[in-house]
């Protein structure tokens, strides 16, 4: 994840030749992550005492976890039925590279969730790091095989299926138990 924040189009690159089809342990390692994410909830109850109580804490790790958890398989779906008709002429579409794609999108937008917990207040950068996610997905369309001219509907539909539903089910959760 750090080669991908670091340099986009070479952490893709890395990730294409470090591709091992035998075992999937990508999938093990971001629900482990997105654990340790959901579980950091408690530096916020350590930050601010009053505000949260023990109930909400627990409802609060249990909706970010399930959140990430079940928009892997939303991203997952809608990038495997978009790319149908996004790939290059000829390439099949390969569904190993497609859940890869959307394990470490989810895993950068959930580390931007972790940053921003792990911080005593919300600072207006962090409200823009999901752009960055977004031009590091954009850098994945050669890894995914898009097509160049086809490269704006790709972002698009990586932006709508992998980006916004995390943002969604976290606000209308956090407004639901807020």
């Amino acid at each position: 994840m750090l080669q991908l924040i670091l340099s986009p189009r070479n952490g893709w690159e890395d990730i294409s030749l470090d591709d091992d089809r035998r075992t999937y342990p990508t999938a093990a390692s971001y629900y482990t992550f997105i654990g340790v994410v959901a579980a950091s909830w408690i530096v916020q109850w350590a930050y601010h005492p009053d505000y949260f109580h023990v109930a909400k804490l627990i409802e609060l790790v249990i909706v970010t976890y399930a959140v990430f958890f079940v928009c892997y398989f939303v991203g997952t779906f809608v990038m495997s039925v978009a790319l149908e008709t996004l790939v290059k002429p000829g390439i099949d579409i390969d569904e190993h590279r497609t859940r890869t794609f959307t394990l470490y999108a989810l895993a950068l937008l959930s580390a931007v969730l972790l940053l921003g917990l792990l911080l005593p207040a919300t600072t207006p950068v962090i409200w823009f790091l999901p752009l960055y996610v977004l031009v590091i997905m954009w850098k994945g369309a050669r890894y995914l095989r898009i097509s160049k001219h086809k490269i704006r509907s790709f972002v698009t539909t990586a932006l709508l299926g992998v980006l916004v539903p995390p943002m969604l089910l976290g606000l209308l959760f956090k407004y639901l138990l807020l």
